[in-house]
């Protein structure tokens, strides 16, 4: 007679195994010598001994060790806190579990239910989108770019009036045009989008508009190709402003920038001094300013805004404005907005600076701040402000970047004429890289962020 192991002695998993498939053999293994123990004491008991019905059985096959010891939880809720917080799928088990432990009734999956989950997700999305895309609604075509960690990515979208559609996040050999495009096409491709882009908006960079090699033209070769018409292409305005502010600041401020922030001299006196200049200030501050009611602007932006209301005040009354000073922003070398923010500051804070600074600030918060802060959308009149202010500065140089880069014809699909989407997608893919080991699971994180 073969000897059986006893059941403590079976790993768990093992055992929840063994009672699917053999409930009798693994749960009754004592079933034998009770039988017969019992067989042996009362002949008149033989028949309830050896019933299914039997106490003693039932005792044994509702014992605790016979459950599985891991229950299937659902991942409903740990892949939201995953897809709507940026979190890792480890750390979605952990909060989860943590709330457990303090009595609430919630789902706690293994970490590895949370990533099959957020994968599905992704595929689900993967497939509304394809569906979405099916309807020839157009489209304009958005992408913009960030090195990560020594690689090149790409984040694409698709945009009209009522959708914004994030197509996904592309790992790229490099930041060349024909690196890049590569991989544009392959997502263009896999989702059949070529009928619905009859638009694209990006940065200005030699990159995307190289007039033989660039993404653009390259991208409406395609379209062409397929049997489409040609989409529209639309520099995003805000990276033009960019560029004319700095083409005015270098023309207007005779002074040399040094390297590698491309700074001038009152930028560094601004940040080394800024405590003590704001208490200076502030003695022969006198007004309050009402800026009105803020359009939705956040942080920079936001402080742009107030300076400029506050620079208009001065204009207008020759009273200085008290001003609500904020942290000083990044500088960066693509952004010539920031300058802005540091020239109007120097002409309140520095006074040997203010007869130096006053045409740049007036172009600043009057007709560049007019389109800065516009909708974006198509709008002949900031144009032409834009080309008189310019023309009465004489800047050549910025006077060209405007009629090369701004486009005077309307829209096709009525919406900003900005890269503001893809440069919030970019922010996201950060926050999603930082918990994501694979592009795979990074980019079906992103799509599944999206909403219909």
């Amino acid at each position: 007679m073969v000897k059986q192991a006893p059941l403590e002695s079976i790993h768990p998993r093992k055992r929840i195994r063994l009672s699917k498939t053999e409930p009798q053999a693994s749960c009754s293994q004592s079933q034998p010598t009770q039988t017969h123990k019992s067989v042996s004491e009362s002949s008149d008991s033989e028949t309830s001994a050896a019933s299914p019905e039997s106490p003693t059985l039932s005792s044994t096959s509702s014992s605790p060790e016979c459950k599985p010891k891991y229950q299937r939880a659902s991942t409903t809720t740990a892949g939201l806190l995953v897809l709507k917080n940026s979190i890792s799928t480890h750390k979605a088990h952990d909060v989860l579990a943590t709330i457990a432990e303090q009595g609430h009734d919630v789902p706690v999956p293994s970490q590895a239910g949370v990533w099959k989950r957020v994968i599905s997700e992704g595929h689900k999305m993967k497939t509304k989108i394809v569906q979405k895309l099916h309807s020839k609604d157009p489209y304009c075509l958005q992408f913009d770019g960030k090195r990560l960690q020594g690689e090149e990515y790409q984040v694409v979208l698709l945009k009209n009036v009522t959708t914004e559609i994030k197509l996904g996040i592309l790992k790229c050999e490099s930041g060349s045009a024909a690196a890049i495009h590569k991989e544009l096409y392959k997502v263009i491709d896999e989702y059949d989008a070529w009928k619905n882009i009859c638009m694209i908006i990006c940065d200005t960079t030699a990159v995307n508009t190289g007039r033989l090699h660039g993404i653009v033209k390259l991208i409406q070769d395609d379209v062409l190709s397929k049997g489409f018409q040609k989409p529209q292409y639309i520099g995003c305005q805000h990276h033009v402003l960019d560029l004319l502010l700095k083409h005015v600041m270098n023309f207007l401020i005779q002074q040399p920038t040094t390297k590698p922030e491309l700074n001038y001299s009152f930028i560094d006196k601004l940040t080394e001094n800024y405590v003590s200049l704001q208490a200076d200030y502030r003695l022969i501050a006198t007004d309050d300013v009402n800026t009105g009611e803020n359009p939705g602007w956040r942080d920079d932006f936001k402080f742009l805004y107030e300076l400029c209301q506050a620079y208009r005040h001065y204009k207008t009354t020759s009273h200085w404005p008290r001003i609500s000073w904020k942290k000083l922003p990044n500088l960066h070398q693509a952004r010539w907005n920031s300058r802005a923010i540091y020239a109007v500051i120097a002409l309140f804070l520095i006074p040997e600076w203010r007869s130096i600074l006053a045409p740049a600030c007036n172009f600043i918060c009057y007709e560049w701040a007019n389109a800065w802060f516009h909708s974006q959308h198509y709008n002949e009149a900031s144009f032409n402000e834009l080309f008189t202010s310019l023309n009465n500065i004489k800047c050549q140089k910025a006077i060209k970047c405007l009629k090369t880069h701004w486009s005077v014809q309307e829209s096709l699909i009525d919406i900003p004429r900005s890269n503001q989407i893809a440069e919030r997608a970019v922010k996201l893919m950060e926050e999603l890289h930082a918990k994501s080991r694979t592009i795979e699971f990074l980019n079906l994180k992103f799509i599944a962020r999206n909403i219909f």
